[in-house]
């Protein structure tokens, strides 16, 4: 699968082996903005879609029966987060800056904004928008 990679103004069209190399020799960062088949006209990081990626070879391998299924990877339980992490702002944020740390968050993941994408892309969306909620919650009560 074809990965799409922004990184200094300028996209980036490469396969997973070559993303990979890149993160090994450290060119690219988890952190840099990506997407992928499904994804097109959404740009998250680069770690979201490497793991989007992992989980649709995985169901084409059990599909394929070329392998026994394997159950899904544990989640995170939301309340085990690192709440400033999620929100992406440091741990002395007054509640200004993490209401606009919230605010731009829930703009990349809102459910409503990739609710024509496939179901893996909503599910993850889904699932960070809980996560930036209950981290907006817990920061400013």
């Amino acid at each position: 699968m074809q990965i799409l990679i922004w990184k200094d103004g300028v996209q980036y069209n490469l396969s997973e082996a070559e993303v990979r190399q890149q993160l090994a020799d450290s060119r690219l960062k988890l952190s840099d903005k990506a997407s992928c088949e499904g994804a097109r006209d959404r740009w998250i990081p680069l770690k979201e879609v490497l793991e989007f990626v992992a989980s649709r070879q995985s169901e084409r391998r059990n599909e394929s029966g070329s392998r026994e299924p394997q159950p899904p990877p544990p989640q995170k339980q939301p309340s085990g987060l690192d709440h400033h992490a999620v929100l992406g702002v440091s741990r002395t944020a007054s509640r200004d800056e993490i209401k606009a740390a919230y605010r731009l968050r829930m703009q990349e993941y809102h459910p409503d904004k990739v609710a024509h994408l496939g179901a893996d892309i909503r599910a993850l969306a889904e699932r960070k928008a809980k996560e930036i909620n209950e981290a907006y919650q817990t920061l400013c009560p």
